[in-house]
C-alpha cells in the first residue's frame, strides 16, 4: 500500500499566540505604582482644599489685619484701685507719715486702758480700747497723737503711750516660786499678783509713783499695786466689811521693791524716824504690808489723822494727842476691820498694816515697771 504522506500544515502546527500583559503598558491601571502615587495627590489635594476652606470661612474673618492692638487693652475692665487704709479716719493737715516702726503700749498707771481714736483728738470716736503690751505699729505722728496699725485697724493713740523696744519680759514672780530673801537668804515661796485683779471696787492711789507726794519726788515709774496672793485675799475681806458699812479702800501704797527702800533710806534717812532702815529691809519689800485709809463709796473722804502719809513722827503716830475725836473714831474703826480680816497695826504710822503672816515671805526687788 502506497503510503500516504501527509503535508503538515505550519500554520495548523503553532500554538496560540501568548498574550502580551498590559502591566506596564497601561499607566491608569489600578494596579500600577504610577496610579497609586497620583490618586495620593488627589487626597491631598482635597484635604488642602478643605483645610482652606475651613480657614477663609472660620478663622480669617476673625483676625483683623492692620489693627492697633491698644485697643484691645482699652477694652478690658478697669481694675478696682488700692483701697485707702485709713479712709474711715480724719487725718489731720500736719500728719507726717514714717516707716513702720513696731512699737508697743504702755500706760503710766497699770492696767489703765488707752483708746484708739478715729481722729487725733480726746473728743473723737473711740474705735477700740488697748491695754498694756500691745504690739501696734507706729504709720505716722501728728503733734501729741501717733496712727498706728494694731492688727488690721488702724487709729490715732496718744504718743506717751507709744514705746519702742523690747517688751520686758514679766518677771516670774507672778506664779508661784522660791526667791531668795535679800536679806537672810533663805529661799522662801511667793507670788505676787494686782490687786485691782482680786479687790473689786478699790481705788488705788500710790503715793510714790506721784511727783507731789510726802517724799517730794517720785519714787515708783508707774502706778500700780502688787501684794501677796494670800495677803490680796485678806484684803479683798477687808474690802468686803468696809462696803457693808459704806466705804471703800483707798490703797497709798503695797510692795515696795528693795532698791526703792534703798534709794529712800539713803535720801532722807536722816530725816525722819519713819524712814526704813535698808539693812533689815521692810514688809513693803515682802508685798505682805498695805498703808491704806478709807472713803465713803460715794466718794466723800473720811476724816482722818493726816490727809495722807507724811514723815512727821508725831501726826503719823497711832495714838496722838492732838488727833481730834472724830478722826481717833475712823482709825478704830479702820484698825478694827484689818484686824478682823488677818492684819496687825503699826503704832508708828495710822495708816499701816502688815500681814499677820508677812514673816513667811522674801525681802525681793522687782522693778515695779516689769509688771
Amino acid at each position: 500500500m502506497k503510503k500516504i504522506r501527509v503535508k503538515s500544515s505550519y500554520t495548523a502546527q503553532r500554538t496560540s499566540p501568548v498574550l502580551k500583559s498590559s502591566y506596564r503598558s497601561n499607566s491608569l491601571h489600578r494596579y500600577s505604582p504610577k496610579a497609586r502615587l497620583t490618586r495620593l495627590f488627589v487626597i491631598l489635594g482635597v484635604i488642602f482644599a478643605a483645610f482652606i476652606t475651613v480657614l477663609a470661612l472660620f478663622v480669617f474673618p476673625k483676625i483683623h489685619f492692620g489693627k492697633n492692638f491698644g485697643s484691645l487693652v482699652e477694652t478690658l475692665p478697669t481694675p478696682d484701685p488700692t483701697p485707702n487704709p485709713y479712709g474711715s479716719l480724719v487725718i489731720p493737715s500736719d500728719i507726717e507719715y514714717t516707716e513702720d516702726i513696731p512699737s508697743w503700749v504702755k500706760t503710766d498707771v497699770y492696767g489703765q486702758p488707752v483708746t484708739l481714736k478715729r481722729a487725733a483728738s480726746d473728743t473723737s470716736d473711740t474705735l477700740l480700747s488697748l491695754v498694756d503690751r500691745e504690739n501696734v505699729t507706729v504709720k505716722g505722728t501728728s503733734g501729741d497723737w501717733s496712727l498706728v496699725q494694731y492688727n488690721r485697724q488702724y487709729g490715732f493713740i496718744k504718743t506717751k503711750y507709744i514705746y519702742q523696744g523690747a517688751i520686758p519680759a514679766v518677771p516670774e514672780v507672778i506664779n508661784n516660786v522660791q526667791v531668795t530673801d535679800l536679806i537672810s537668804g533663805v529661799k522662801k515661796d511667793s507670788h505676787l499678783v494686782n490687786v485691782q485683779d482680786v479687790v473689786s471696787g478699790i481705788t488705788v492711789d500710790i503715793q510714790l509713783a506721784k511727783d507731789d507726794n510726802y517724799l517730794g519726788t517720785k519714787m515708783y515709774p508707774v502706778q500700780i499695786a502688787l501684794l501677796q496672793e494670800k495677803t490680796a485675799s485678806k484684803l479683798k475681806v477687808a474690802q468686803a466689811l468696809f462696803n457693808q458699812d459704806g466705804y471703800t479702800i483707798v490703797l497709798w501704797d503695797a510692795y515696795c521693791p528693795y532698791s526703792t527702800t534703798v534709794d529712800i533710806a539713803e535720801m532722807f534717812g536722816g530725816s525722819s524716824t519713819l524712814i526704813d532702815s535698808a539693812a533689815k529691809g521692810s514688809r513693803n519689800n515682802r508685798g505682805t504690808s498695805v498703808d491704806i485709809t478709807i472713803m465713803k463709796k460715794d466718794g466723800t473722804a473720811v476724816e482722818m489723822p493726816t490727809d495722807g502719809m507724811t514723815l512727821n513722827a508725831d501726826q503719823a503716830a497711832r495714838v496722838f494727842k492732838n488727833m481730834n475725836e472724830t478722826a481717833k473714831a475712823n482709825v478704830k474703826y479702820m484698825s478694827g476691820i484689818m484686824r478682823k480680816a488677818g492684819f496687825i497695826t503699826s503704832d508708828a504710822e495710822w495708816w499701816h498694816f502688815d500681814d499677820s503672816d508677812w514673816q513667811y515671805y522674801p525681802v525681793m526687788d522687782y522693778d515695779l515697771f516689769d509688771f
